[in-house]
C-alpha cells in the first residue's frame, strides 16, 4: 500500500480527509502521526477499529497520508491506550492482538483477556 499524496494539500486538509474516510469517533496527532478511531462494519455487525495515518509532505506537491490499520500490524507504537481500551469489545483482526497487547505493555499494563 502507497502513500496517496494531493497536490497543493496541506496537513489540515490531508487530516480532515483521513477522519472523514474512517468515519473517526476520536483522532489525535503525534507529529505527523494521525491516530483516530475508525467505525465500520465485519460480518455485518458495526465495527471499531485504531487506524494510524502516517502523514508526509512531498516538497513542491503537497501533503498525503499512508493508512495502516491495527490489522496490519502497525510497527508504531504510540497510539495512546485509551484508544485501544476503547475498540476491545471487537474482536482483534490479523495483527490487532498483537500490535494491542504491545500498546498495552508500552504503557505499563497488561491487556485484559
Amino acid at each position: 500500500m502507497g502513500t496517496y499524496y494531493t497536490q497543493g494539500a496541506d496537513k489540515a486538509a490531508i487530516i480532515a480527509e483521513c477522519v472523514l474516510s474512517c468515519r473517526a469517533e476520536r483522532h489525535t496527532v503525534h507529529g505527523n502521526h494521525l491516530w483516530a478511531i475508525g467505525q465500520g462494519e465485519h460480518n455485518g455487525k458495526p465495527h471499531r477499529y485504531v487506524i494510524l495515518f502516517l502523514l508526509s509532505n512531498q516538497p513542491g506537491f503537497g501533503w498525503g497520508y499512508k493508512p495502516i490499520s491495527e490489522d496490519m500490524g502497525p510497527a508504531y507504537y504510540d497510539c495512546p491506550l485509551a484508544y485501544v481500551k476503547a475498540v476491545e469489545e471487537f474482536e482483534p483482526l490479523a495483527y490487532a492482538a498483537e500490535w494491542r497487547e504491545k500498546i498495552y505493555k508500552i504503557n505499563g499494563q497488561v491487556r485484559p483477556s
